[in-house]
């Protein structure tokens, strides 16, 4: 939820021309990103490794890593809206340019 707010609050504000695009929030969500991938990945080899065991859940082990990767591309979302949200206003001209 945090993520879409951080999200939302990027696109309704527009940053100042000439500030670096590489803000703390792109930096974060880029951590959130390498975190989930690696959660999906985690999960995937022991959901495999406990298929291969027998052991019962399986629908619950798929989504267990189908949540972690969609929240990565929750996150992936979030980094591409705040770089380019803050490429875009950069690019921009205002009227404290003048």
């Amino acid at each position: 939820a945090l993520s879409i707010v951080l999200m939302l609050f990027n696109l309704a504000c527009a940053g100042k021309s000439g500030m670096c695009c590489l803000s703390v929030e792109a930096i974060l969500a880029c951590c959130g990103v390498i975190w989930w991938i690696a959660a999906g990945v985690v999960s995937v080899i022991t959901s495999d490794n406990a298929s291969d065991q027998g052991l019962e859940k399986k629908s619950c082990r798929e989504a267990l890593y189908i949540a972690s990767f969609c929240t990565a591309g929750l996150f992936l979302a979030q980094f591409l809206l705040s770089t380019t949200g803050c490429c875009c206003s950069c690019c921009r001209e205002t009227d404290d340019d003048y």
